[in-house]
């Protein structure tokens, strides 16, 4: 993935929203809207912003740095390993909206990865049925 940003921004935004499968895509009630630069500068306590977080240190750490930000282009290999995911999450199929903002509300990046979570056990899941 590539993304050449020609101005330098001092905000930068993310959005993440999870949607979960049922017969159609339905909103999960994990989702996730911060202002990047300010979230460096003050690390927030919400579980989910820094689980985010911590992902991508380890998938694109040299995308993550004090903000000024910008007047470059971005290449990156992304991936989502199982290792990502909490073990407590529910069995199905899910959608993960991502969203790269600037402070004028222009998207920079958006994209959508979709993902199955399976569990094993002596018992089949509700979906298998």
């Amino acid at each position: 993935m590539s993304l050449h940003v020609p101005i330098v921004l001092t905000k930068a935004y993310i959005e993440v929203e999870t949607f979960y499968r049922l017969n159609d895509y339905q909103a999960f009630p994990v989702t996730l809207s911060a202002e990047v630069c300010a979230y460096f500068r003050n690390p927030s306590e919400d579980i989910f912003s820094r689980h985010v977080m911590s992902v991508m240190f380890e998938t694109v750490p040299h995308f993550l740095y004090y903000c000024p930000q910008g007047n470059t282009t971005y290449n990156a290999v992304y991936w989502l390993e199982d290792k990502f995911f909490p073990k407590s999450m529910p069995a199905g199929d899910y959608r993960l909206d991502v969203r790269f903002l600037t402070e004028q509300n222009i998207t920079l990046l958006a994209f959508q990865a979709y993902f199955s979570v399976r569990r094993r056990g002596v018992w089949r899941s509700l979906i298998e049925w």
